[in-house]
């Protein structure tokens, strides 16, 4: 379950998530062998990173890469880092091309393939000084038309669709790490620690500090 959605899970399953990304597992049968890969987004290229558009698939080549990954991993070889970013980069492209020829079977609308386009680059991107322009610089629209679709499907305006997974982070911050309140502040991508208490109290009607307090430190899943 990733965010509150449930994907299938058995052998060959791959899953990609983000720091803001909510995660658990719920498996009945026979014993499993779980590879985690954490990785910075710096080792692949951002035109890859930008065209995923699914936390779930599932293929048997991308399970060997996998298998390849934690061996490199879990041994001194030579060439290892150039090895296993190669092979990520192969996980990576591998999975746009089946979500790609996933969206040619199922004949998503023109605006269908422009949301999934601004959603993938938001959950990308949130971080950083994000804005329509900035969007609509990376779709190739205005960022006027991209206003009102993204009004139309999200249901909620670009803005704050973008200010509340700041404060999602934010959360996921406070309580699986001691990382101070302060650096959550800049880590979201706030520019103004006075306008992220000001933003998070009115989201959550307390302060960050409340909020670490009554929800606890817990270990990253």
């Amino acid at each position: 379950v990733i965010n509150n959605i449930e994907y299938p899970f058995g052998p060959g399953s791959l899953f990609f998530m983000t720091p803001i990304d909510f995660a658990s597992l719920i498996y009945e049968g026979e014993h499993i062998t779980l590879i985690n890969i954490s990785f910075s987004e710096s080792w692949i290229s951002d035109r890859i990173i930008n065209s995923i558009t699914s936390h779930g698939y599932i293929n048997n080549y991308a399970e060997i890469l996998c298998t390849k990954i934690y061996e490199e991993l879990s041994s001194v070889k030579k060439h290892s880092s150039q090895y296993i970013r190669f092979a990520l980069g192969c996980i990576l492209i591998d999975v746009i091309r089946s979500v790609k020829s996933h969206n040619a079977d199922t004949k998503a609308s023109k605006s269908d393939m422009v949301i999934s386009d601004m959603l993938t680059y938001i959950h990308a991107h949130f971080r950083e000084d994000l804005t329509l322009c900035t969007l609509s610089e990376h779709i190739g629209l205005t960022p006027n038309y991209l206003s009102k679709l993204f009004n139309s499907y999200i249901g909620v305006p670009f803005k704050s669709y973008v200010v509340d997974l700041k404060l999602k982070y934010a959360t996921t911050l406070l309580t699986q790490t001691n990382t101070s309140v302060t650096d959550i502040c800049y880590l979201c991508g706030f520019n103004s620690f006075a306008h992220f208490l000001r933003t998070f109290k009115g989201k959550y009607n307390m302060s960050p500090l409340k909020y670490r307090k009554e929800h606890g430190y817990e270990g990253v899943f």
